[in-house]
């Protein structure tokens, strides 16, 4: 398990780096999740757990692949509501991931669907650690990328 979440981390960490528009981004981000969010916070848990009640292989692997997929869902979530969501609300701090460069699925579903002005908005506001929650990303959060985005997972 440590190895998959070091693998992960360096990901995470590797994707602040690469260029924009770098072909493997979105693969990269999807790794993020994978390896780190889905695996150790819902996978890894429900399969611990099956095994210590001494569930059998047919019920263990079938939470890992739920497990799996509702950790991603969830960090999906948590994403959007990290960069959209109202902190009375969720309770943390809005524009946490774009303040700290990194780059999510959300951020890379975003940069692909922008136009050449919104990728340079994009550029110029990820890994900004002044960016103030009601500032550029407001303007943002009310482009034609967000309401696209919106529309489609709706």
């Amino acid at each position: 398990m440590s190895a998959e979440v070091a693998l992960g981390q360096y990901l995470d960490l590797l994707a602040t780096l690469a260029p924009w528009g770098d072909q493997d981004a979105l693969d990269r981000a999807w790794r993020v999740i994978e390896s780190k969010t889905a695996r150790y916070s819902v996978e890894l848990p429900l399969v611990i757990g099956a095994r210590l009640a001494g569930a059998d292989d047919v019920v263990v692997d079938w939470l890992a692949r739920l497990g799996h997929e509702v950790g991603v869902a969830f960090q999906l979530r948590d994403d959007v509501l990290g960069v959209m969501g109202e902190p009375e609300v969720t309770g943390k701090p809005s524009g946490d991931d774009i303040r700290e460069g990194k780059r999510t699925v959300l951020l890379e579903l975003a940069y692909r669907d922008a136009d050449e002005q919104g990728r340079e908005t994009l550029q110029s506001l990820v890994g900004s650690p002044g960016l103030a929650p009601s500032s550029s990303l407001a303007s943002a959060q009310s482009s034609p990328v967000r309401a696209r985005w919106t529309r489609s997972s709706s």
